[in-house]
């Protein structure tokens, strides 16, 4: 499966009441997927559980809002496209999620910044808190998700990641050599 994708950089203005937001550098296909995208990294940052973005590509930027009114602001930089990269698949073996033993999940994602999201959707559905991160190795073996306790962050599980080639793949991808996190919420 071939995927084209453009990776943005989302500078925030405020969320909520928090106006020292870091950067957030994701990638996506289309103005839905990256509306998704700062919607979950905006979810810890807000009390309300009604959040959703509006996403405008040809002015580039946008705002959250928390229920009808607006909870955030942000622009937009495009770093680029993905042209012809394919994702690359996981294995993703979960020591626990929760209380709960779940069977291993296979996820394909093209760069860091999606695998983690797609491994916090998963852990989302199995953890109850209002602040979580997952953080992966820079070898891209390992990996934890961790929960907001006061100004400290605990360890809720940790993750093993084994790659699977698809077939017909070229393995490319854009893995950086950096441990980087994903701020999910509920």
């Amino acid at each position: 499966m071939t995927a084209t994708a453009t990776r943005y950089r989302v500078v925030y203005d405020r969320i909520g009441r928090e106006h020292d937001v870091a950067p957030q550098h994701t990638t996506a296909n289309g103005p839905e997927e990256l509306a998704d995208r700062i919607t979950a990294h905006a979810r810890p940052h807000l009390l309300s559980e009604d959040v959703q973005t509006a996403v405008d590509l040809v002015a580039m930027a946008g705002t959250i809002y928390a229920g009808e009114h607006p909870a955030g602001c942000f622009t937009l930089e495009e770093l680029g496209e993905l042209d012809g990269l394919t994702p690359r698949s996981y294995l993703v073996t979960f020591r626990r999620v929760g209380q709960l033993a779940v069977p291993p999940l296979r996820i394909a994602a093209a760069n860091i910044q999606e695998l983690a999201d797609k491994v916090a959707d998963h852990a989302r559905a199995h953890i109850d808190a209002s602040s979580l991160r997952v953080a992966i190795s820079s070898d891209v073996t390992v990996g934890a998700v961790y929960r907001s306790v006061g100004a400290a962050l605990r360890r809720v599980t940790e993750f093993w990641l084994q790659p699977v080639e698809a077939e017909g793949s070229d393995a490319t991808s854009e893995l950086g050599a950096v441990i980087r996190s994903a701020p999910i919420g509920t």
